[in-house]
């Protein structure tokens, strides 16, 4: 039995040397175990004779994180790294089972071992050899603990994904699920043992509205072999009945033969953004709608480069280029040296300045009106620019039409004042020394012919400087000189015929006009105001301006803040009528020889001057023209 006893362990020595590292007979002595015949290094040089020291981590010391421990180990080599004694340690097993160390090898490296080994036993029962071996696993632990670190760090990312993350088995057993699909879909309900019990979740297909078949989800086509790299869109109905839209991708997990194993899909929460997307398609339709609609002209929309996205327009095609040529390309590759000229600054100053311009050129043998304008986003940013475009031909050639007639017609008052100035003065000097010749008659008829006379003339001067203001405007005025307010205004009241009225004037001050046009213009309204006015009652009034040629009106000519007014205590102006009374041609005496002249000469003179004229009601119930803004006023 001896015999056969020392064949095993020869055996067991002999295999034990051919597949480890290290091996040897170690001796128990006491507290430490200590190599009897033979050490091999552990992953490094063997320094020598003599004995050494090995330092040993026990994988699972006290603290969970392994242990030092001192193994003094007997061989033919001497020195070495040293450990400190942490508490016994026995190479593997009493049973022959291994097991895992970490220990200092001869070039102070830290490697991880497997003891494999038995011990021996005096007839006493006390341990005296441990034959046994070690082997050098540190690899495999390191490969190991980077799967472990890899693991952990695919948890902590499955859990912390902005997206939901759902995987199944291969029989559609949901297996797992993070926190932002649980979130997604209102609670933990992802217990479905199958790809049948899929049937239990709610949803329709978002474009269709149609009912999803179990079979249709996302999982159950990935575990049939699907990738889902094209998304599904689904709505959906949480565990609380809310609604919500999401967008979901799916991949299969395959073995080593292909087989899927596992189905992974992830799903993210895109109702808002499907809502926001769909209020810009809804936005972009209109606009488009609108754009193509765009009455007598061209909507484009050009990014930071000039280059056109969007060209649409009634004028598009013709006689502009079609939305084909000019989507794509850069403005000033579209149109000649000359437009792009015209153009350019102003879609730059829109995209690049955030300025609002307009400029007009000439496209194709037409007149055009364009304007650009920064588009931004939400945020305030500029992303795109927006251009208008008009076909203004039309309203250029009656402009110009206007504008020659206007000349003819300014030309036609200077000719005709020049040609009028002449006899006019001419007859007022023979009718000034007609009176001495006609006064031996009689009656008296004479004199008061010559008077007619005389005042007809006068008119026609008048009517002379109103045609030239109403036509050439300021440059029918001449230089303006200081004139005071109440002198000019008493001169023009003596000039009218009316005995029964009455000037008062509270007005005390200078200011710089033209004192033969500021005192036509006082003419103008003194004689309104005595043709319309009256101090009879309201319901008299406008009769008794138009039966009787002077009224018993009181005019006023009073100061304001920045200017003077005209007031008279008649019947006043209807509100509705007070724009009106500007305008040429208006009057309301016309049997009388009005022209509606008088006071479209006083609105003109005050645009000449820069005064605003207005219409209001005086305190005693009558017409006040007010005028503001009076050049250079001064108190005297």
């Amino acid at each position: 039995m001896a015999r056969v006893h020392v064949t095993r362990q020869r055996r067991r020595r002999r295999r034990l040397r051919g597949h480890a590292d290290g091996a040897g007979r170690h001796r128990a002595e006491g507290t430490r175990t200590v190599l009897a015949r033979r050490q091999i290094p552990i992953g490094g040089r063997d320094r020598g004779g003599g004995s050494r020291d090995v330092g040993v981590v026990h994988p699972r010391g006290p603290d969970g994180h392994g242990s030092h421990v001192r193994q003094d180990v007997r061989g033919r080599s001497r020195g070495g790294p040293g450990g400190r004694l942490a508490g016994p340690v026995r190479l593997g097993h009493p049973r022959g089972r291994p097991a895992e160390y970490r220990v200092w090898n001869a070039d102070d490296e830290l490697r991880w071992v497997v003891a494999r080994g038995h011990v021996e036993c005096d007839e006493a029962g006390n341990p005296v050899t441990f034959p046994g071996a070690l082997t050098d696993i540190t690899e495999r632990k390191r490969a190991e603990q980077e799967l472990e670190e890899h693991r952990k760090q695919l948890e902590t990312l499955f859990e912390v994904l902005p997206v939901g993350v759902v995987v199944a088995d291969e029989d559609g057993h949901l297996v797992e699920a993070n926190e932002t699909a649980k979130e997604i879909w209102g609670g933990d309900v992802f217990d479905a043992e199958s790809v049948t019990d899929y049937e239990r979740y709610q949803g329709w297909w978002a474009d269709t509205g149609e009912p999803v078949e179990s079979k249709k989800w996302t999982m159950a086509r990935v575990l049939g072999g699907e990738e889902v790299t094209e998304p599904d869109v689904f709505e959906i109905e949480r565990a609380d009945g809310e609604h919500r839209t999401i967008m979901v991708h799916g991949m299969p997990v395959r073995d080593a033969s292909g087989e899927v194993t596992r189905g992974v899909v992830t799903q993210t929460d895109v109702t808002e953004r499907r809502e926001y997307q769909r209020q810009l398609e809804e936005s972009e339709r209109r606009y488009r709608t609108l754009a193509e609609n765009f009455p007598n002209g061209a909507v484009g929309v050009y990014d930071h480069d000039l280059r056109y996205t969007l060209a649409a327009g009634e004028k598009v095609g013709d006689p502009l280029p079609s939305a084909e040529e000019l989507e794509g390309t850069r403005m000033p590759e579209q149109y000649p040296d000359d437009v792009a000229a015209d153009l350019e600054p102003m879609f730059r100053a829109a995209i690049e300045e955030g300025e609002t311009g307009s400029a007009q050129t000439t496209v194709a043998g037409r007149d055009w009106q364009a304007w650009a304008t920064p588009l931004r986003d939400a945020d305030g940013e500029i992303f795109a620019g927006l251009s208008f475009t008009q076909d203004i031909t039309e309203q250029v050639e009656r402009e110009q039409k206007l504008e020659e007639s206007n000349d003819r017609l300014e030309s036609f008052a200077s000719m005709l004042a020049h040609e009028l100035r002449n006899p006019v003065t001419i007859g007022q000097i023979y009718s000034q020394q007609l009176p001495a010749e006609t006064d031996s008659e009689a009656d008296g008829s004479g004199s008061e012919a010559v008077e007619y006379v005389t005042e007809a003339f006068d008119r026609i001067e008048d009517m002379i400087d109103v045609m030239l203001v109403l036509t050439r405007g300021h440059e029918a005025v001449g230089d303006s000189s200081p004139l005071t307010l109440a002198d000019v205004t008493r001169d023009a009241w003596a000039e009218i015929d009316a005995p029964d009225a009455t000037l008062e004037v509270e007005a005390d001050i200078v200011m710089r006009a033209d004192e033969t046009y500021v005192r036509h213009m006082f003419r103008n309204l003194f004689e309104n105001a005595v043709e319309h006015g009256s101090t009879s009652p309201r319901s008299q009034a406008h009769e008794d301006a138009t039966q009787h040629g002077g009224a018993d009106v009181t005019v006023r000519v009073g100061e304001l803040p920045t200017g003077f007014y005209v007031a008279d205590d008649g019947p006043g102006i209807p509100p509705e009528e007070r724009d009106a009374v500007f305008e040429a041609g208006y009057t309301t005496a016309a049997d009388k020889g009005g022209t509606g002249l008088g006071l479209a000469f006083v609105e003109e003179l005050a645009e000449v001057y820069g005064w605003d004229c207005e219409v209001t009601e005086s305190e005693s119930g009558g017409a006040q023209f007010e005028f503001r803004n009076v050049d250079s006023i001064t108190e005297t």
